[in-house]
C-alpha cells in the first residue's frame, strides 16, 4: 500500500509540471533498407513501431516498410537489437558514434 502511495505520488508531481519531459533517444528505422519482416514491430515493448506502405505520388505501392511512432518510442533499443537488416537505430546512438564512444575510452 505504501508502495502505492509512493506511486501515485510521483504521478501526480510529473502531472503538475505542466509539461511531461523524457530522454529524446527515439528508435529511427531507415525504410530505405528496411527489409519489412517486422521483426521490431512483434518485439516492441511499448507498440511504438507499426507497418508502414510507401507510396510514389500517383499512390502506387513502392515498398512495405515500419515506422515508429515518436509519441509511443521509449529508447529502449530493442528494434535495434532484433533488426537483421541493421536498419533500426537510436537516435544519437548509432553503431559508429558507439564504437567512437568506446575507442576514445581506451
Amino acid at each position: 500500500m505504501a508502495q502505492a502511495s509512493a506511486a501515485a505520488g510521483k504521478v501526480l508531481v510529473m502531472f503538475g509540471k505542466g509539461e511531461l519531459t523524457r530522454e529524446p533517444e527515439i528508435a529511427l528505422i531507415n525504410e530505405t533498407t528496411c527489409a519489412a519482416c517486422y521483426a521490431c514491430v512483434r518485439t516492441c515493448p511499448y507498440g511504438a513501431i507499426d507497418k508502414a506502405e510507401i507510396r510514389d505520388r500517383k499512390g502506387a505501392l513502392v515498398k512495405y516498410t515500419a515506422r515508429v511512432n515518436p509519441g509511443l518510442c521509449m529508447g529502449c533499443g530493442t528494434c535495434v537489437a532484433v533488426c537483421p537488416s541493421k536498419s533500426a537505430d537510436l537516435e544519437g546512438f548509432s553503431e559508429q558514434q558507439i564504437y567512437e564512444m568506446v575507442k576514445n575510452l581506451i
